[in-house]
C-alpha cells in the first residue's frame, strides 16, 4: 500500500530522507524556490519529512532578489522557504548568495 506524502496523489513513496539516514547519512534533501510553493501537491511532498530532511532555498536569498534597489531590503521570498523548513523540523542550507546573473540592476559595475 502507498503510504505518506504522495499516498493521496497516485505517487509511490520512497520515503527518501528515511532511507538516507538509515545508510548513515545526515539527510536527504533538495532544492525549491517560491514559484513552486504555489502547488499544494509539490508542497506536501516537500513538507513530507521522511522525503526530505533539508530544504535549499533557490534564488529566494540571492543579493537581487534581497536588495531589489539599493539600500531596500526585502527577506520576504527567503522567508517563506525557511518557514516551510522550520514548519517540518528540515534543516536548511543557504545555495550561493551572490551569482553573476543574479545580481541587481543597479549593483551592475
Amino acid at each position: 500500500p502507498i503510504s505518506g506524502a504522495g499516498a493521496g496523489i497516485g505517487l509511490a513513496v520512497a520515503q527518501l530522507n528515511t532511507l538516507a539516514k538509515a545508510k548513515g547519512m545526515k539527510y536527504f534533501g533538495s532544492a525549491t524556490d517560491n514559484p513552486e510553493l504555489t502547488d499544494t501537491a509539490y508542497v506536501k511532498i516537500l513538507s513530507d519529512s521522511t522525503e526530505f530532511g533539508q530544504i535549499t532555498p533557490g534564488n529566494s536569498q540571492k543579493w537581487d532578489s534581497i536588495e531589489p534597489t539599493q539600500n531596500t531590503f526585502s527577506y520576504t521570498k527567503g522567508d517563506a522557504v525557511v518557514s516551510l523548513a522550520q514548519a517540518n523540523g528540515q534543516l536548511l542550507r543557504c545555495h550561493n548568495l551572490c551569482w553573476y546573473n543574479q545580481l541587481p540592476s543597479w549593483g551592475m559595475f
